[in-house]
This record gives structure tokens, C-alpha cells and sequence, in this order.
């Protein structure tokens, strides 16, 4: 509570600062202040054997407080405060208990910005709308790619300060934007105190999102850019982009989406390729959904040439896919293999499908199956990783307050052994997982 406490403290002087410089007069009357508030409490529980020949089990907590403050028409602060943590069984001690998200090795790779602390500011930035339809905001910003999640994700631990503008001209809307890689990232080997990386230096990520309509298909052209200089972070000196293409459009009651993308570029002197293709549909049946999505990569026998994505090489995720234990999901993202779409540089090719069922106005169900095979042979272990079945239930409790459970079995091919965090040599992963969360 001290914490939370320290934090509304902090939040209320930044709100305050704000609202100075925004307006000519140095105070604005509560009742001409327009403020938003949100909350989300939420208590998980899971038990499973991911990365371990045994079971465990663990309760996480998190509460975020969101502010949205408005001292003007078109300008405003907002922020999101954020505190986690567990109790009971073999509850980590840090907020993720997957890999990389407990690193103990000093020497490891671990990027400070997109492993949030138990409690701190998750998002903060002010904004202003300078014409109708048009936003600038600066500040640590929600930014995530247009192609699905699968690059980079706001909603998976990509918290980056930056600059960023939309707006729309003519039928194009746009998006362009700078973040920066924070000081922290940078790399401390306690055992080498190799000086080389404790140079003060920055990268970037540079975004260009350019999106429009031909009749009933929205199309845009995507472009993500990563720039960082010897000795910035944990990252080798990185060149590292990003082309895409996607497409989306709705032909009667079916939905369809996907996209191709190119990745080219060098992290120190290595340098990779590769592209990838996606394509995902839905269509109602009676009352229910039924949903598929294939998904491909390229990969190289070499990793470091093979698809790269940001959240590979940053350790963070994306909800890209609809399965619970080699991808994080919803009610159970708090232990999962955290598997992107390169693959860690071998390549990807999966197939999904899942079936949302509404039992009643408050009770729904859903159940998924997914495949998941390398691009290349994983060492000496081939290039199967594995086939997941699992499902979920969905309860409105009252209004804002939902409990969510389900469960989830994996049986691991030879490759899927070889690429779990721990190496353990496991041919069946199970999951159960609960959330209780209220959220308005």
C-alpha cells in the first residue's frame, strides 16, 4: 500500500505539472477537469510442469490504475500504474516465471525496459490532438506493429519511450514514429566488466504504418527499423528492418486477414534474412465461431541468419497465436514457452483453429488446437515441436468481473524438447490455469 501510495503521489505531481503548462492560469476547477479512470485487479492461479520434470503451482496478482487527464480539449496526460506480484506454493519472486524473465546469470542477456518491474509506471505520456483525426504523443507509449503482434507488442512487455503521430489524409491513415532504446538496457557482465558495453550510447526503432481502403479490403504497407549502435545495449551493433504487407477484409460472414513480411538486416557482423506469411479467417456457425490461421517462416541451420522479430530478440511476446502453453494467452500468458513466429532464427510453420461456443448470455467456451513444426533441423533433433489441445470457460460473475479456466496439454516433438528453456526432457507439458478479474 506505501508503494501504491508513492505512486498515486507521483502521478498526482505529474498531473499537476500538466495542467500548469497547458493552461494560462495556474489552477483549473475540479469541475471543469475532465478525468478518466480505470482499473484492473486481477488474481491468477497456475499449476503445470513447463521447464520442469515436477509440478508447481503459483498465485499472481496485479492491479494497474489508469489515468486519463484532459486539462484542454485537445491535450492530455495519461498513465497507467502497475503492481504485481505472487504468494503461496512456488510462487516466483519475479513477475514472469518463464525464462528469460527470472534470468540468475549475470552475464545474460536481458533488456531492463521490457522486463517491467513488480510495481512502476507502465505507460506515461502526454498527447495532443493539433486538427480532427490527428494525434501527437510523447512519452513511454503502447506501441505495438500492424501485423498481427507478431513483431513487437505493447501488450507484452514492450514499453518504450518515444514520439509517435497518426493522423488520416485523404483516405490514407498514417502512423510514424521514433522510439528509443532506454540507457538501462545496456549490458553489465559483472564476471568480464567489459567496458565495451557500458558505452553511453542509444538505439532506435523507426515505425511508418501507411493504411487505406479499395471498396471492402483495407490494405496497408508496414515498416519497422531497428538501429543500434555498438555497444548501446545487450544488442551487438543491430541493422535490423522490417517490410510488410497485410490485408484484411469481410466477405459476408466470413473475416479474413494476413499479411507477408521481409526481414533484412546485420547484428554484428552476421548477417540474416527471411520473410513470412500469414493468413487467418473466421466464420460464424449458428451461434458459434469457428476460427484457422496458418502461419509460415523462414529459417536458416544458422539461427543468427534466419527470420529475425524484436520480440525474439528482446525476450518480450505478442498474442499472436491461440494457444496457451507455447504461446502466452490471456489467462495463462503468466507461463508459457513464449515461442514468436522466427523461432528463435530456425523458421516457423504452424496451424491453428479454434471454436468459440456462447453457453448462455454470461457462461462461453472456447477450445483450440495447434501444430507447430521448425523451418530447420533444432541441433540433431529434427524439426517437430510439437502438437497443443486446450480449452477454456468463461463465467460473467457480475458486471466488470469475469472467472476465466481451462486447461492445456502439449505433447512435445524431439525439436520441441530441445527448444524448451530448460532443455528438460519432457514429452507432454500440461497447463491448468484461473483468472478472476474485475476490469472497468
Amino acid at each position: 500500500m506505501r508503494n501504491i501510495l508513492k505512486f498515486l503521489s507521483s502521478l498526482v505531481s505529474l498531473i499537476l505539472l500538466l495542467i500548469w503548462i497547458t493552461n494560462s492560469e495556474a489552477a483549473i476547477p475540479l469541475d471543469k477537469l475532465k478525468v478518466d479512470l480505470g482499473l484492473q485487479y486481477r488474481v491468477m492461479y497456475n499449476l503445470s510442469n513447463i521447464g520442469t520434470e515436477n509440478d508447481y503451482d503459483f498465485f499472481r496478482q496485479r492491479m494497474r490504475i489508469t489515468l486519463d487527464v484532459k486539462p484542454t480539449t485537445n491535450a492530455g496526460g495519461y498513465a497507467q500504474i502497475e503492481y504485481r506480484g505472487g504468494w503461496g506454493g512456488t510462487s516466483p519472486s519475479c513477475s514472469d516465471p518463464r525464462p528469460p524473465g527470472c534470468v540468475t546469470d549475470p552475464s545474460a542477456d536481458s533488456a531492463a525496459f521490457n522486463r517491467l518491474q513488480a510495481r512502476g509506471i507502465r505507460y506515461g505520456y502526454v498527447y495532443v490532438s493539433p486538427a480532427d483525426g490527428h494525434m501527437l504523443k510523447a512519452g513511454i507509449l503502447p506501441a505495438s506493429d500492424q501485423l498481427g503482434d507478431t513483431i513487437f507488442s505493447a501488450d507484452w512487455d514492450f514499453n518504450v519511450g518515444g514520439i509517435l503521430y497518426k493522423g488520416k489524409a485523404d483516405t490514407i491513415d498514417y502512423r510514424a514514429a521514433y522510439l528509443r532504446l532506454v540507457d538501462d538496457m545496456i549490458k553489465i557482465n559483472d564476471i568480464t566488466k567489459d567496458s565495451e558495453m557500458t558505452d553511453d550510447k542509444n538505439g532506435g526503432i523507426y515505425i511508418i504504418d501507411l493504411n487505406t481502403a479499395i471498396e471492402a479490403v483495407k490494405i496497408g504497407g508496414h515498416i519497422y527499423y531497428l538501429s543500434v549502435d555498438k555497444g548501446a545495449s545487450a544488442l551487438s551493433e543491430t541493422k535490423e528492418g522490417w517490410y510488410g504487407l497485410s490485408a484484411s477484409a469481410k466477405v459476408d460472414m466470413v473475416d479474413v486477414n494476413g499479411f507477408v513480411v521481409l526481414n533484412s538486416g546485420e547484428v554484428g557482423d552476421e548477417s540474416n534474412d527471411g520473410f513470412g506469411v500469414k493468413v487467418e479467417g473466421g466464420i460464424p456457425v449458428g451461434k458459434m465461431r469457428i476460427s484457422g490461421m496458418a502461419l509460415m517462416t523462414t529459417g536458416d541451420e544458422d539461427p543468427d541468419k534466419g527470420f529475425k522479430t524484436l520480440e525474439g530478440m528482446l525476450s518480450t511476446g505478442g498474442y499472436w497465436a491461440y494457444t496457451y502453453i507455447f504461446t502466452p494467452h490471456g489467462p495463462s500468458d503468466v507461463n508459457n514457452y513464449g515461442l514468436e513466429i522466427g523461432n528463435g532464427g530456425y523458421g516457423l510453420t504452424t496451424i491453428q483453429a479454434k471454436l468459440d461456443v456462447p453457453v448462455t448470455d454470461k457462461l462461453g467456451a472456447q477450445v483450440q488446437v495447434g501444430w507447430f513444426r521448425s523451418g530447420e533441423d533444432v541441433g540433431a533433433s529434427g524439426k517437430d515441436l510439437g502438437t497443443e489441445f486446450g480449452g477454456q470457460v468463461k463465467y460473467e460473475v457480475a458486471k466488470n468481473l469475469n472467472l476465466e479456466a481451462g486447461l492445456a496439454f502439449a505433447s512435445l516433438g524431439d525439436a520441441g524438447k530441445t527448444s524448451s528453456y530448460q532443455g528438460v526432457d519432457e514429452s507432454s507439458v500440461k497447463e491448468i490455469f484461473g483468472r478472476f478479474q474485475l476490469e472497468f
